[in-house]
């Protein structure tokens, strides 16, 4: 809210309403927790069991993973922000989709190193560009990819470009970094959506994952697949930083994994649901605005057709808070656009939308 009382609704962010199936699980968490007390309850790689669990997750969708390959983190913002530390600084290039996961973009900016945008389409990262510039970083350089399902825009990479895509960055030795976050939010499938995980070099590759996006941002669990070295480097970093998730934490994450068919099942009703009502609002109070098409994830890449940041000042004014394009850009572009949730209640999205039609700019109306 304001700091003089006003109420405010905040369009700032995706993130979903929680999953009863969190508060299902917590009284076996409590359980499961009584093995643990007579340890420290320091574990920076994360929880023998839950490093497992994943390895045997990605073993079966066809990429052999042994426990030492996985570190879990604080969810994927921490995931990210470990590998920006410990990969990138000073001297390093690192390639990332234009636009693109706006958190990823603090971290690695925050890590002192050149962060180089590359255009993003309706069927994923334009690779002439991204040759171009795969050929200018080298073996030095870090590709960071939402190859499964891409934030803000909810595009998935279709198969052949997701190859090609691989193929460039070894044929000029990037380490590519594949954020699967939103992966779980398919609309139009019942398995997660893929990534790079049978495409890339798996020795110059990371993925990273979490539950947050699937059941909840409260549980804060992430984590990195990635060869042995580099998963220990990250390891080091994290130690220095929180010696580890929260165990309990983690033995949520261990019980709700296999729970996770069930839960995408109902993400996707309710985000379809979401999505048929959010269209229809927009389509009717705002039928200028633009988006692509998303396989998924829980908001709108909207190309507003005026200067999103002057609107989303002239909104904040109003009581509502949006994120303009530029928040989600390494050079500060897409100023036309901002990424609208779509799990508000109808109620919510009508009120919303008709406040932005009145503070549309006439000039571009």
């Amino acid at each position: 809210s304001f700091d003089d009382g006003r109420p405010v609704t905040d369009l700032s962010s995706g993130a979903l309403p929680g999953s009863e199936l969190v508060a299902e699980v917590m009284p076996e968490v409590g359980q499961l927790l009584r093995r643990h007390l007579p340890d420290s309850g320091y574990h920076p790689a994360g929880l023998p069991e839950l490093r497992q669990a994943l390895a045997a997750g990605f073993t079966g969708r066809g990429l052999p993973t042994g426990p030492d390959e996985i570190v879990i983190t604080a969810g994927s913002q921490q995931a990210v922000w470990l590998i920006a530390t410990a990969l990138t600084g000073p001297g390093t290039r690192t390639l990332v989709e234009d636009p693109s996961y706006r958190g990823a973009l603090e971290a690695f900016a925050g890590a002192g190193g050149r962060v180089q945008g590359v255009r993003f389409t309706p069927t994923g990262t334009d690779l002439g560009l991204l040759d171009g510039a795969a050929a200018a970083a080298g073996a030095a350089g870090l590709l960071y990819a939402q190859t499964a399902l891409h934030n803000p825009t909810g595009v998935h990479t279709p198969a052949p470009h997701r190859r090609e895509l691989a193929a460039i960055a070894a044929r000029h030795g990037l380490l590519v970094v594949d954020d699967q976050s939103q992966a779980d939010l398919a609309w139009h499938r019942s398995e997660p959506l893929p990534g790079l995980d049978r495409l890339a070099d798996p020795a110059r590759l990371l993925t990273v994952g979490t539950l947050s996006k699937l059941f909840w941002g409260g549980i804060r669990v992430g984590w990195v697949r990635g060869p042995r070295e580099i998963v220990g480097r990250l390891v080091e970093v994290r130690r220095a930083v929180d010696l580890g998730s929260p165990v309990a934490d983690q033995l949520a994450a261990l019980l709700l994994l296999p729970r996770a068919a069930a839960q995408r099942a109902e993400r996707r009703a309710f985000l379809l649901r979401q999505y048929a009502d959010t269209e229809q609002v927009l389509r009717e109070v705002l039928p200028g605005w633009r988006w692509w098409p998303p396989a998924g994830g829980s908001g709108l890449w909207i190309d507003t057709g005026e200067d999103a940041v002057a609107l989303s000042g002239r909104a904040l004014e109003h009581g509502l808070r949006l994120t303009p394009g530029p928040a989600f850009s390494p050079h500060h572009s897409h100023r036309g656009h901002v990424r609208l949730p779509v799990w508000h209640p109808h109620s919510t999205l009508l009120d919303v939308a008709r406040t932005l039609a009145t503070l549309t700019d006439p000039r571009e109306a």
